[in-house]
């Protein structure tokens, strides 16, 4: 299915550094069939009762206690629960190293309602590797209808639908960033379609698919909000020392560029399909000793506006 309007003025910018390339099998599939990523049984991203989660969201951890979600984002809102239409970012690529049970990100969220009815779509790079059975980074996406009781990755359920099999949901990402060396990034966008209401998801300039405006209640008519940023799943939780799963390249902004990780050209879509540069973000950080998240936003010609991101997890600033 091909989209039937496209957001205005949007085409890739001309970053300095470089986009990559997604893993994809020698062969071609054949003609009418899709190829599947498959990976080892594991939770989807479920959460229980528990702590309060530090987005502000509702009262909830991102799976079962004692975990907890740990962020590093900027977030921006609309008094309008319909005002935004889409996000887009180019997201720098790293490979964090994560340990078993937890899981690094970097991603877009974009969301409307609270609590048991917070609708959301997630779009990003991860290292999982519980889910996927390795420390790869691997594009993926995310949604969830029910404030996080239930949600599903890339192609579980039957929710995303999947029209671009050049781009493969849970696919190992290459070539990756080095400390003080090339950089590189993958370009995220997801944008509602004005006719039929759907969620599309674009990596570059392909439709990868879209999430049927059906599936969602709050979202159906447009979102609230948009984040930007890093998150980690603290398997440990409070009381205990602190992970040391880092974030993005596992060193804190004040480093700056290909030393830090970045997320760039931060643009959202309002109601008309156009994509705008956010203003008033607010700074959301659960410890900055651990993870942080550079304080101011700058705008240049080439990274548009655009912040740096992350942290080290447990060291002599991050212990519990």
């Amino acid at each position: 299915m091909k989209p039937s309007s496209y957001p205005k003025g949007f085409e890739l910018a001309a970053l300095v550094v470089k986009t990559v390339h997604l893993w994809s099998s020698s062969s071609e599939c054949l003609d009418g069939t899709i190829p599947i990523i498959r990976f080892p049984r594991a939770k989807h991203r479920v959460v229980y009762p528990g702590n309060k989660d530090p987005m502000g969201v509702l009262n909830v951890s991102h799976y079962e206690p004692p975990g907890i979600t740990r962020y590093a984002v900027f977030s921006g809102r609309s008094l309008d629960a319909a005002d935004i239409h889409g996000a887009q970012a180019n997201i720098n690529v790293w490979n964090p190293p994560t340990i078993h049970g937890d899981f690094s990100l970097a991603q877009i969220w974009i969301s409307s309602g609270s609590r048991d009815e917070l609708n959301t779509i997630e779009a990003g790079w991860m290292v999982y590797p519980d889910k996927f059975g390795d420390n790869k980074t691997r594009l993926f996406i995310f949604y969830t209808t029910d404030g996080y009781a239930t949600g599903y990755y890339n192609l579980e359920c039957n929710g995303f639908v999947w029209v671009d099999p050049r781009v493969h949901l849970g696919s190992a990402i290459h070539p990756l960033s080095t400390y003080n060396g090339e950089q590189f990034y993958i370009d995220i966008k997801i944008v509602k379609e004005n006719t039929t209401g759907n969620w599309r998801f674009y990596f570059g300039n392909i439709v990868v698919g879209y999430w049927p405006n059906s599936l969602f209640n709050s979202l159906a008519n447009g979102a609230n909000r948009v984040d930007w940023g890093g998150e980690i799943f603290d398997s440990f939780g409070k009381g205990s020392l602190h992970t040391s799963t880092q974030m993005g390249s596992g060193h804190l902004p004040h480093e700056g560029f290909a030393k830090a990780s970045y997320i760039s050209n931060l643009k959202y879509i309002d109601k008309n399909g156009t994509p705008r540069d956010p203003t008033a973000l607010t700074k959301i950080v659960s410890n900055c000793g651990c993870y942080d998240i550079d304080v101011h936003m700058r705008k240049d010609s080439h990274f548009g506006v655009y912040f740096f991101f992350g942290g080290q997890g447990l060291s002599s600033t991050c212990v519990e």
